[in-house]
């Protein structure tokens, strides 16, 4: 049976395995299905990773974004302490943070169509049509774990995984590098990694979250399966898997215009974001915040100046008497203090 895209969950207890998932704490927590990940990576190997040409030692932070898409899941079934579900469109994103906590790496994959998309158990490879699995982890007794993989080979022959570990290294990782980790592994974590929703679906729980990771990204060309005088395109080639540990997981949201407000309470679906504010390149000095509705400082003053324009009265070339209140209202509200108002009135004055 074939599958466009698969999710791995594993579960792992102490004692007898279950044939079903079963939730490491008992207590109900806040869950979410789509997720950032923060966490520092201890360790890495491989060829052609992301360090290679980079001054940049370890441990590094990283960020994990996880983005599902669930019309309605397929349960694959039960293999000792995994559960399999498919029917998933997936999205994985790392990003890679240097001292000053800025991205100097990062790459996403997605479940495409109509390529099969399989993360499980299958044949070695012995065609272009094989695509190469990994083995499910089975290798922890004291959590509960989350695999997910997205793994896709294009129409010409190139082979791309991205799979996530989060509570359990996968089978042949080198294990802890750091004190953080050995003791998780000796003692287990606090927390849980996921608890099932009403459907019977796992979402990660949330907040302050340690847990051992591991991170795959591997890219191969595979022109020459099969074809002995193929010459496969090495530029393309990587192969990086970093170790570490999570610190913390939290709620991804939609969020159109990037101001942090998600968009079904967002008054402003298109924000203007920048930094300071500003009138007629006049910089005001003031930080162009954005209020609990999605509305910045600016957005505020440009709604002034749509009404204004609305009215037909343009001839007026000072502060209208909508945007004289702005600063007033914002300073009511809690959103600046007064010197902002004063630095507002001045550079719109």
């Amino acid at each position: 049976m074939s599958y466009s895209k698969q999710f791995i969950v594993g579960a792992m207890i102490t004692g007898a395995l279950s044939s079903s998932p079963v939730l490491f704490a008992q207590e109900m927590s806040e869950t979410a299905l789509n997720v950032e990940i923060e966490g520092v990576m201890t360790d890495y190997y491989g060829m052609a990773t992301p360090l290679d040409e980079t001054d940049y030692t370890l441990p590094l932070d990283f960020i994990i974004r996880v983005r599902q898409e669930i019309d309605e899941y397929t349960l694959l079934g039960s293999s000792g302490p995994t559960t399999s579900f498919g029917d998933v469109d997936l999205t994985l994103e790392i990003e890679l943070l240097d001292a000053n906590g800025e991205v100097f790496y990062s790459d996403s994959q997605t479940t495409v169509y109509p390529q099969s998309n399989e993360c499980i158990w299958g044949a070695p490879i012995t065609t272009v049509e094989d695509v190469p699995i990994w083995v499910d982890a089975q290798n922890s007794a004291y959590n509960d774990a989350l695999r997910l993989c997205v793994q896709t080979k294009d129409f010409s022959s190139i082979y791309k995984l991205f799979e996530l570990y989060v509570g359990v290294f996968e089978p042949w990782s080198y294990g802890p590098t750091s004190d953080v980790e050995e003791n998780l592994v000796a003692n287990g974590p606090e927390r849980s990694v996921y608890q099932l929703n009403a459907e019977g679906y796992p979402e990660f729980v949330l907040g302050e979250n340690v847990q051992v990771v591991e991170f795959i990204n591997a890219q191969h060309d595979l022109t020459d399966i099969g074809d002995p005088y193929a010459e496969p395109d090495e530029s393309l080639y990587v192969d990086f898997i970093f170790t570490g540990y999570t610190t913390r997981i939290q709620a991804l949201i939609n969020d159109a215009d990037d101001d942090g407000i998600a968009d079904e309470v967002d008054q402003c679906d298109a924000s203007l974001l920048d930094e300071t504010v500003s009138f007629a390149g006049v910089d005001s000095g003031v930080t162009n915040v954005v209020d609990a509705n999605g509305c910045s400082v600016m957005d505020h003053y440009a709604a002034c100046e749509a009404e204004q324009q609305g009215s037909g009265f343009l001839g007026y070339s000072g502060a209208s008497y909508c945007e004289q209140q702005v600063a007033y209202q914002l300073y009511r509200n809690g959103l600046i203090d007064y010197a902002d108002v004063r630095a507002l009135r001045n550079a719109l004055n």
